[in-house]
């Protein structure tokens, strides 16, 4: 385990206990990082999934400013919770309007 951390240590990389709260990224800024990520590969996806990537990431705004490392997946979930019910709500309500026709 010493010797893992202290390999890590020396290769130049950021050992995650040295990294401060403040230097960590936010939820907005990993998901920056992973687009320009994403875009360098060789495979390249659809102009539809990078809008359903837009959306999803849309759906998470509550988390944007956070920082990463402070997200829990009860977090994750209360967002998709919203989301879920957003969607319900605007079933019901088209549902409804069609049937009153």
């Amino acid at each position: 385990m010493a010797y893992t951390y202290l390999a890590e240590y020396n290769s130049g990389a950021v050992v995650p206990e040295h990294m401060k709260y403040s230097d960590s990224p936010t939820f907005a800024e990993m998901y920056e990082k992973w687009k320009k990520y994403r875009k360098s590969l060789k495979n390249q996806i659809s102009d539809s999934t990078w809008r359903n990537y837009e959306i999803a990431f849309h759906h998470f705004s509550e988390l944007h400013d956070r920082k990463f490392i402070s997200i829990r997946t009860n977090d994750l979930q209360q967002c998709l919770n919203a989301y879920n019910h957003k969607w319900q709500t605007h079933l019901c309500f088209t549902y409804g309007q069609r049937r009153s026709k």
